[in-house]
């Protein structure tokens, strides 16, 4: 079944270790208004930002005014610090009023939390069937979005968990800043072929509709690595694969996520 929502997953914003968006000397957001204006399709949509972890006032003070300065008017933050969510009830009626759900914070935090409850299904159902609805998630909370997360550990075969599977085809890297990152993501691509491996740069976006049909937004860059042609080869003195592409998505740039094929 193709979905009728959109996904939005926002990149590694050039932030504080611990804030997800910091305003420039000049007040407007590191992150882009192109970016930002993708969060919802109207300027007094509902959208709700469910934060997982403890944050401080002032980078709710901040988050408050990056979307104020691009024109929203509709939105809140939602917590969801506890294990055990003590009224399911009162955090799905807020989602069912939400044209965008917006995850912040530690990923792995989120799917230990959503897991237990009916919100993850809610959601789910919202995502198939509202053609209106968007989930987006920003810097570590775009982790959560697919099927399975890469995590921060450099141990690639130890570097994969259960997401919340929006997004099943795919292993995507918010944070690839570093040249670390990439040979972290192409090595777990090649030991998991059927999945595409995004890396987002800095102020960089992927809108992903119907499923597969995806964009580039921002000012940075997307590099898709594909391992599904891959053949290992040997020689006495190393392993080494062959076949593995890789593509470097720019603004406007769009890619199907099924075969890898850019447009």
């Amino acid at each position: 079944m193709i979905p009728a929502g959109r996904l939005l997953i926002i990149g590694n914003t050039k932030c504080t270790p611990h804030l997800d968006i910091t305003p420039q000397k000049t007040g407007y957001p590191l992150l882009s208004p192109d970016i930002l204006h993708c969060l919802a399709k109207e300027k007094d949509d509902r959208i709700e930002i469910i934060v997982s972890d403890a944050r401080s006032d002032s980078f709710k003070k901040e988050c408050r005014d990056a979307l104020t300065e691009t024109g929203f008017s509709n939105f809140d933050f939602l917590h969801i610090h506890d294990l055990n969510l003590p009224d399911e009830d009162y955090y799905l009626k807020r989602l069912s009023k939400a044209k965008t759900i917006f995850f912040v914070g530690d990923q792995s935090r989120t799917y230990d939390i959503l897991k237990r409850s009916g919100i993850i299904r809610f959601l789910y159902r919202k995502y198939m069937f509202d053609s209106g609805f968007t989930i987006a998630g920003m810097s570590l909370g775009a982790l959560c979005i697919p099927g399975i997360m890469l995590v921060g550990r450099e141990d690639s075969s130890s570097g994969m968990i259960p997401g919340l599977g929006f997004l099943t085809h795919c292993i995507v890297d918010s944070q690839f800043v570093h040249k670390t990152r990439f040979e972290k993501l192409a090595s777990t691509v090649i030991q998991h072929r059927e999945f595409l491996g995004l890396g987002l740069g800095s102020d960089t976006a992927l809108i992903i509709e119907k499923g597969w049909f995806a964009s580039c937004r921002g000012t940075g860059t997307i590099m898709v690595i594909n391992a599904r042609n891959v053949k290992k080869e040997s020689n006495e003195s190393s392993v080494y694969v062959k076949n593995l592409k890789g593509r470097i998505l720019i603004n406007g740039c769009t890619i199907n996520l099924m075969n890898g094929e850019v447009a």
